[in-house]
């Protein structure tokens, strides 16, 4: 996959992750499809900031990303509405390899 360049002014980003699975499972799948996206996506990790205390914190995303949860069914709907160019992205979750 080729490295994107999104605007949090101009692009949305959502994980939709497979309801039916435990949550660590989630957490995992969520972490990792994250971490993908912080490596393909120019400039969605911002530079680092410090808290009150003035801790360092390194690079926060500049593009909020929810964590919604769907059934199977749902989730191959979107997959299906993602071809016919309604979604951009589409990462990989557990039903996707059924599809």
């Amino acid at each position: 996959m080729e490295t994107k360049n999104l605007s949090s002014a101009t692009h949305k980003c959502v994980l939709v992750i497979d309801n039916a699975q435990p949550t660590g499972i989630v957490a995992n799948i969520a972490s990792v499809l994250s971490m993908t996206l912080g490596c393909k996506v120019n400039n969605i990790v911002s530079h680092d900031v410090y808290d009150k205390q003035g801790e360092k914190h390194l690079g926060i995303t500049q593009l909020p990303i929810p964590i919604l949860g769907a059934s199977q069914e749902k989730i191959k709907e979107i997959f299906k509405n993602r071809r016919a160019g309604i979604s951009r992205f589409f990462y990989y979750c557990s039903t996707i390899q059924n599809l």
